[in-house]
């Protein structure tokens, strides 16, 4: 359960990952289009032109087994899941790529990644909110959620 979950434990590793994904997704992503820019400042990024997307066909698992075990009892990252934002780069899995939604969810994560000041701050706050509430009442992750609506009447 969440609760052998220990944030002071997972985070110096969650921050290597993230570091690492986001490097990668900087370097091989894509960016983004002046329309979908326009969405992510929409839903408040500072600076959409620093976001990189990349399409895969499974969301990147950490590895580290502290790690994973921490994913998968938080619901962080599971084989359902469809995007993973860190920093300015996202992950969309391959199923999802045509869906705007989708993209609006994640581009609001970036928001707060820019809001709390870099990566550790978001997943410092952002892990301790799903340890507490859960993922799906964490608070930010209801924030994303409902950025979500911002793109309703356009979705796919």
């Amino acid at each position: 359960m969440k609760e052998d979950v220990d944030l002071k434990k997972i985070l110096p590793l969650a921050c290597h990952w993230a570091d690492i994904q986001e490097n990668i997704l900087m370097n091989k992503g894509n960016r983004l289009s002046p329309e979908w820019m326009d969405w992510a400042a929409g839903v408040g990024v500072a600076c959409p032109h620093k976001i990189r997307t990349l399409i895969v066909r499974e969301i990147p698992q950490p590895e580290h087994p502290v790690l994973r075990y921490a994913c998968s009892q938080t619901q962080l990252i599971t084989e359902k899941t469809i995007g993973l934002t860190l920093g300015y780069g996202i992950f969309i899995k391959k199923e999802a790529s045509e869906i705007k939604r989708v993209y609006l969810h994640e581009f609001a994560h970036v928001a707060q990644f820019e809001r709390l000041g870099g990566i550790e701050r978001f997943l410092e706050k952002y892990i301790s909110e799903v340890l507490l509430h859960g993922y799906h009442e964490a608070p930010m992750e209801k924030e994303a959620v409902a950025a979500e609506d911002l793109g309703s009447r356009d979705v796919r």
